[in-house]
């Protein structure tokens, strides 16, 4: 056995030992310390992530009119350009969706209709999942027109010119359209031309190939859905009955006006009372998402639901946001890098209740959803 050193004894061992131990210990509660902080501060990660995600979903399945707690069915649009993030979102939406619009077939500089590829594919992803269940599928067209130097020209008037000047080319296209849904294996069509404004030629015209368009779909045993802007002169149109018209319940604000919501009460009212003067039972869509609009400039940019999130939450002041009464829609401000001033619009899950709650209680039955991940 070797013995110690000089001064290296029992007490000075114990010393060293008791030293050591202390420092063990010391890095044992500064390790639970920073494991616990850690941890608090993933669950506040987590919670936020489950309130973005939970609030940007877009969607609402329960009753808001306190008529009971059943599902609420509602009809949706799935877009080409977001198929990946449409297919995540149908996952918890099966028993609340009763039908869904495929958007959309368009027409290249030829003026001849195309379907962009992601839009088969993004059908066969939903209905490979599982998640399609009993819902009808419709194909969307829309008078969007890719120009031959570059570019688009969206809802373009002069291409609708084109296809409803004659009763021949409304067949032509009336031929197409078939053709174009019956090979994708749609169950329906959905007509959806915007920007006639005031054109009463060009309306009635519309309203002639849209009554063609539902003899022709009802002899193919495919249904027929017609989307109207909110100024359509329903009024002053002989369309037929039998198809589903569905009604724009949505940017009563956003290009070209001040801040405000894309829909409120009022609004929403006199849309219930407009349908009245079309035959049979008119259907109504609401719009997730909202507008951005940078006031000094006048510019608005328009943004999802998860985008208006995400901005409110890099923006810092959670205290500043506050919910619209009129329209159920928050709203906040915040400045950019540049030193401008936004002020920030958009609908999230409560306010798609609240709208859907108002259209119920005016005696609406049809309710649809711009857009599946809007």
């Amino acid at each position: 056995m070797k013995l110690g050193k000089p001064g290296t004894g029992l007490s000075t061992g114990l010393s060293r030992h008791c030293n050591k131990a202390r420092f063990v210990v010391f890095l044992f509660l500064l390790g639970c310390m920073l494991l616990f902080a850690g941890c608090a501060g993933r669950k506040k990660e987590m919670h936020a992530e489950g309130e973005m995600q939970q609030e940007a979903s877009g969607f609402v399945g329960s009753r808001g009119n306190g008529e009971g707690t059943g599902k609420r069915k509602v009809h949706v649009w799935a877009v080409y350009w977001d198929n990946e993030d449409v297919v995540r979102r149908m996952e918890n939406l099966q028993e609340d969706v009763d039908g869904i619009s495929y958007f959309a077939a368009y027409f290249d500089s030829e003026k001849k209709m195309f379907l962009p590829e992601n839009v088969m594919g993004m059908k066969a992803a939903i209905e490979d999942s599982g998640k399609n269940g009993k819902m009808e599928s419709y194909l969307t067209f829309v008078n969007d027109l890719l120009k031959k130097e570059g570019g688009s020209s969206l809802k373009d008037k002069d291409l609708l010119y084109y296809l409803f000047s004659s009763k021949e080319s409304r067949q032509r296209h009336i031929s197409d359209i078939l053709e174009m849904t019956e090979q994708g294996g749609f169950d329906g069509v959905e007509i959806d031309y915007e920007a006639m404004k005031k054109d009463m030629e060009l309306w009635k015209l519309f309203t002639s190939f849209v009554n063609e368009l539902y003899g022709k779909t009802s002899e193919r045993g495919l249904k027929l859905r017609v989307i109207l802007e909110p100024g359509a002169p329903v009024e002053e149109l002989g369309f037929v009955k039998g198809p589903e018209y569905v009604f724009m319940c949505y940017n009563l604000y956003g290009y070209g006006t001040e801040p405000g919501p894309k829909a409120d009460e009022n609004f929403l009212i006199s849309m219930v009372e407009k349908g009245k003067a079309l035959p049979g039972e008119t259907y109504f869509a609401v719009a997730n998402g909202g507008f951005d609009f940078i006031k000094a400039s006048g510019e608005t940019e328009q943004i999802s639901t998860e985008e208006a999130i995400l901005r409110q939450s890099q923006a810092g002041d959670n205290k500043a946001i506050r919910r619209d009464e009129k329209s159920g829609c928050k709203v906040y401000s915040y400045r950019d890098s540049n030193g401008r001033e936004h002020e920030v619009w958009y609908a999230d899950d409560e306010t798609l209740n609240f709208w859907y709650g108002i259209l119920e209680r005016e005696g609406a039955k049809g309710l649809s959803l711009w857009r599946l991940g809007g």
